[in-house]
């Protein structure tokens, strides 16, 4: 698994935000880990340009089976370089869908509204530990894919880190076949085999998300 981040510290801990992705994510004997900061300074804001620069990087992105987006902004547009290179890229590309509560169909949020046009891209809400959406988390009926498990304690929450445990999900069913090409049909099919998985929810503002999946 590729995970695209800026590398940034919160404030007062020891530990950075791809420190904690990498921890959800990784699996030993099954599931790598390759980082791809986006900027060398890890107290350092990334761009859109950074983005397009650390995706263009061929041997990097030829190196992982799948790419782990834990970042996003808004705008009312996409990019459309980002979006060219985010299409042409053959694996799944996993992308947070943002923390403040915002509807996502409403609401340009980028890379994970991309979900609405390029199937290999999904965009990832947070459930709490109530298996309804986090009040932090964005959402929306046609731009987010998957909601999953991003509650980790009472200070660790965000899509950051759901979109961590599906990037890890997804890594699993790929060991576990010993192939990388699977359908997200597939995929799912082999999620079940592993973890909860729901696929219809009282929460409104989940209603069309694909499935829901969550931490036995």
């Amino acid at each position: 698994v590729g995970i695209l981040d800026r590398g940034h510290f919160s404030e007062g801990e020891p530990y950075s935000h791809v420190d904690v992705l990498r921890k959800i994510i990784e699996d030993p004997g099954f599931v790598n880990v390759q980082n791809m900061p986006m900027v060398d300074d890890p107290g350092g804001e990334a761009t859109t340009f950074d983005m397009i620069c650390a995706l263009s990087n061929r041997k990097w992105i030829n190196r992982v089976d799948l790419i782990n987006i834990s970042q996003g902004h808004y705008a009312f547009a996409p990019h459309p370089i980002l979006h060219k290179i985010l299409k042409c890229l053959d694996k799944i590309i996993v992308c947070s869908a943002g923390n403040d509560h915002l509807d996502n169909d409403q609401t340009g949020h980028w890379p994970s509204n991309f979900s609405l046009n390029l199937d290999h891209l999904l965009g990832i809400a947070n459930v709490g530990q109530s298996l309804t959406l986090h009040p932090t988390s964005n959402f929306g009926n046609d731009s987010v894919t998957i909601a999953a498990s991003g509650e980790f304690g009472a200070t660790l929450f965000g899509t950051s880190y759901a979109t961590a445990w599906v990037s890890r999900m997804i890594a699993l069913s790929y060991a576990l076949n010993g192939r990388n090409d699977l359908t997200l049909a597939e995929i799912i099919d082999q999620i079940r085999q592993i973890y909860q998985v729901q696929f219809n929810t009282s929460d409104q503002t989940l209603s069309k998300v694909r499935f829901l999946a969550v931490k036995k």
